[in-house]
């Protein structure tokens, strides 16, 4: 805040969510002693649309911005969608680098960022906000990119603290709605849209998004807003004291073996994406995986290659009316003349 001087228009949090074909159906009232008691879904695990949203410290919010899983965008996917809103699209559904970029520039169309008047946009850690191109595109249209701790955006995230869970819990009422509106009619992906621009009024009202920022103190501005029994472990994790015994104890059963621990990824930590550091930091980065990814794409089409070459010999021996095993140096016996070639 003492570098920047931003003040509560100018600082926004962007985060995803993630929206289903198949909702949650609602409680049901019934009366007492009613033996069947049901609610309408589709019998299906869904597809997946990701919802991505920005919002300031004022109330305000930008059109939301949808990730499809599909290949190939079109403009009617978002067609009935709230208005001003966007779309990508991608192999998997979710957040890409891409998909990231393109949200910088809807992002900076509909908050006025420029390097007179920066903007703080708070997210969290995932690698597809580490994007290079992205950084390159805030550095220079004034957005100050601040990334989270690890493993606090359930505490310090405005979205997650005050807007998504109602917004989740006013779509599935919504989907409610229209399955009975449109019976014998299943959800699909291209009517998540209107479906969420019916419910995002619902949930992203002012009162709810200054709740957000207030109860994670970031604006106002509250540095002791958390207690001590706040960073307190989980009792999930808590184990009893050990106790120790003179008598050797005997496992009626073989213990397991010790678990092996996969390959985890780089820690991050909060730092100012858009700072010099930590951009030549991603670069270095970038530079020492791009071998690795060359070795293992040279690799796999080595492999391929040899696949290929094998497949074409056992082609031209079969063009060449030979049986397969036989090259063109061997005796052949055919069964119409009886003759050996």
């Amino acid at each position: 805040m003492g570098r920047y001087g931003f003040q509560p228009e100018a600082i926004w949090n962007m985060d995803e969510t993630s929206t289903v074909t198949v909702q949650t159906p609602n409680r049901i009232i019934a009366a007492k002693g009613k033996k069947q008691v049901g609610a309408m879904t589709s019998a299906e695990r869904g597809t997946l649309v990701t919802l991505a949203m920005a919002v300031n410290a004022l109330g305000n919010h930008i059109p939301p911005h949808f990730i499809f899983h599909r290949k190939k965008y079109f403009n009617h996917f978002v067609r009935d969608g709230p208005k001003g809103c966007m779309g990508t699209a991608n192999g998997s559904g979710w957040m890409q680098e891409g998909d990231f970029v393109a949200f910088l520039h809807h992002f900076k169309k509909h908050s006025n960022a420029f390097k007179e008047s920066p903007q703080l946009l708070l997210l969290d850690n995932h690698s597809s906000h580490l994007s290079l191109q992205g950084i390159e595109f805030c550095r220079e249209n004034g957005i100050v990119l601040l990334s989270f701790p690890p493993h606090c955006s359930h505490k310090l995230q405005p979205l997650d603290r005050s807007v998504y869970g109602q917004l989740k819990r006013y779509i599935n009422s919504t989907m409610d709605f229209w399955l009975k509106m449109h019976p014998g009619r299943t959800i699909t992906i291209y009517d998540l849209p209107s479906i969420v621009a019916t419910a995002l009024p619902a949930a992203a009202t002012p009162a709810n998004i200054m709740s957000g920022f207030r109860c994670t103190g970031i604006w106002p501005l509250d540095p002791h807003i958390f207690q001590d029994v706040d960073f307190s472990p989980a009792f999930v994790t808590d184990h009893p004291a050990p106790t120790i015994t003179g008598e050797p104890a005997t496992p009626v059963d073989p213990g397991a073996g010790p678990r092996i621990e996969g390959t985890r990824g780089r820690r991050r930590t909060t730092a100012i994406l858009t700072d010099p550091p930590f951009k030549r930091a991603l670069e270095e980065e970038k530079k020492k995986k791009s071998p690795k990814a060359k070795r293992s794409l040279a690799k796999r089409m080595g492999k391929k290659k040899n696949y290929t070459n094998k497949n074409h010999k056992k082609k031209s021996e079969n063009a060449a009316g030979l049986p397969h095993g036989h090259g063109s140096g061997d005796n052949v016996e055919y069964m119409v003349c009886g003759e050996v070639l």
